[in-house]
């Protein structure tokens, strides 16, 4: 990490930003699962910084001797913004009648970078779980979060397994078949799943592959937050934030009606014309599913929810995420995905014996590649020559992080003045094809 400061650094604080600056890099899972970027320069809160790919098109058969002319494409782009809509800040009181430069440094830069990176752990982590498309008309999905789902083995709603390896291989399998520049992936568990995964790795025999594996060390020394290891083609890593942002509770009543209906019966199913991919130069359908609902009225579904297609008792047909819900016709839109992460079809769903439920998920763990995730830190303007208060700068071009400790405010009577730490960043998932959820219990 090669920190850089601002011209007017002072010195205190140019080693308390350079400690806090690689602690908050290092605290934070997700920052080092994303990519990063930095420009130095004066933004405010709300500027954004705007990115694009190329859309899918695909080359023809052309014969020189027989064909008219070869075709010529013209695909486009796919557009987003990153906004800066987070300044994450905290604040210290300094009593200059005891402090201790070396003491100042080791307490205070991990602990105002720790309250700052779990923040922007939780920031990042709700860019793979926040919807963000138009609630009505056609939408073009593309720079949104994934809908991919693989999940462990249940034996009815709410009944899911412990995270296994299959769980893992799965993964990587929906990430590599889609037409996407390849990529780091990574996987981010939630701290249960992250414990029955190291249990799933206990050796019994052929001892010396395992150790070569790291299998030994994993068990011996656990999974730390901020520490990866390489299984089934991810680095794999856990995070907390998943424990209470990445839990969904189970929905107890879908039915007005006077009796609380926890599933709901499949009234009729239609392919959904809405949704199409974002990323082919012609038209292509998401392939979404309209499911009418058999009840009095529908109640307590949302978009972004996971639900649940199988029957009541025994294994799951699908999971799928909510993209839409229309309370006035009973109808719920979702692209269903079998557990191993096969996309279903109107034909693979009994309307006779699946129902349609919002399970519990314990742990709403996440596989994406790298370069899907994306991240900007900047700077904010300093304060004016005479406006007593100085402002440092620590800046990493390789992480694309950058921390601010703004310094000012003394008050002569307690002989104390204020050290504020900022962080103005953005954030967005750019691709849904590069993400999958992998649920566990």
């Amino acid at each position: 990490m090669a920190v850089t400061f601002g011209p007017d650094a002072l010195m205190v604080e140019k080693a308390v930003a350079a400690d806090a600056l690689q602690q908050l890099f290092l605290m934070s899972v997700f920052t080092q699962a994303s990519l990063g970027g930095y420009e130095e320069g004066a933004f405010e809160m709300g500027d954004t910084v705007k990115f694009r790919r190329i859309r899918i098109t695909e080359a023809e058969d052309y014969d020189p001797r027989t064909g008219s002319g070869a075709n010529e494409t013209e695909p486009g782009y796919v557009t987003g913004d990153t906004k800066l809509e987070k300044l994450f800040t905290n604040a210290i009181p300094v009593y200059h009648s005891d402090v201790k430069i070396q003491q100042y440094i080791n307490e205070t830069g991990p602990s105002m970078a720790y309250s700052i990176a779990t923040a922007f752990e939780r920031y990042l982590y709700s860019k793979l779980r926040t919807p963000t498309h138009a609630s009505t008309g056609q939408v073009r999905y593309g720079v949104d979060m994934p809908i991919r789902i693989v999940a462990t083995a249940d034996t009815a709603p709410g009944k899911l397994g412990k995270f296994d390896q299959d769980l893992l291989v799965n993964g990587s399998v929906c990430l590599e078949e889609e037409n996407t520049p390849p990529g780091e992936l990574y996987a981010i568990l939630a701290t249960r799943a992250k414990g029955d995964y190291i249990g799933e790795q206990t050796p019994v025999d052929a001892g010396m592959v395992y150790a070569q594996s790291q299998v030994a060390a994993l068990l011996q020394r656990g999974l730390p937050i901020g520490q990866f290891v390489q299984r089934m083609g991810f680095n794999v890593g856990g995070s907390n934030i998943i424990k209470t942002d990445g839990t969904q509770m189970g929905v107890a009543d879908l039915d007005t009606a006077s009796s609380a209906q926890a599933s709901l019966a499949i009234a009729s199913m239609s392919n959904n014309t809405d949704f199409v991919k974002a990323d082919y130069a012609t038209t292509t359908y998401l392939g979404a599913i309209d499911f009418v609902l058999t009840c009095t009225g529908l109640q307590n579904v949302a978009v972004g929810q996971i639900a649940r297609i199988g029957p009541d008792s025994g294994a799951a047909t699908a999971y799928g995420v909510v993209l839409r819900v229309n309370t006035g016709s009973k109808t719920v839109t979702l692209v269903p995905f079998a557990p191993d992460g096969t996309q279903l079809t109107t034909s693979d769903i009994s309307t006779s014996t699946d129902k349609f439920s919002i399970p519990r998920v314990g742990s709403i763990n996440v596989g994406y590649k790298k370069q899907a995730l994306i991240r900007s830190a900047r700077q904010m303007m300093p304060p004016e020559e005479n406006a007593g208060a100085q402002v440092v700068t620590a800046a990493d071009d390789d992480t694309g992080l950058a921390l601010q400790i703004w310094t000012g405010n003394y008050q002569i009577n307690k002989f104390k003045s204020s050290r504020r730490y900022s962080f103005l960043t953005g954030a967005k998932f750019t691709d849904y094809r590069q993400g999958v959820l992998m649920l566990s219990r």
